[in-house]
């Protein structure tokens, strides 16, 4: 019984991996998005480092 109760506060739902998953996805696809207007302005390199430090 304890080794059930251990696997369940370690690991989490597979809802909540699903939701984090698809967060980060939108967050990396916005950083790309704001990355590519910043190119016509010759900024890109900068939001690329922003985004590197953030891990994305």
């Amino acid at each position: 019984m304890l080794n059930n109760y251990s696997y369940l506060v370690v690991r989490p739902p597979p809802k909540v991996k699903t939701q984090i998953l698809k967060a980060t996805s939108a967050i990396s696809y916005q950083l790309s998005a704001i990355s590519y207007q910043l190119s016509a302005y010759r900024l890109g390199h900068r939001l690329e480092a922003c985004a590197t430090l953030v891990g994305f």
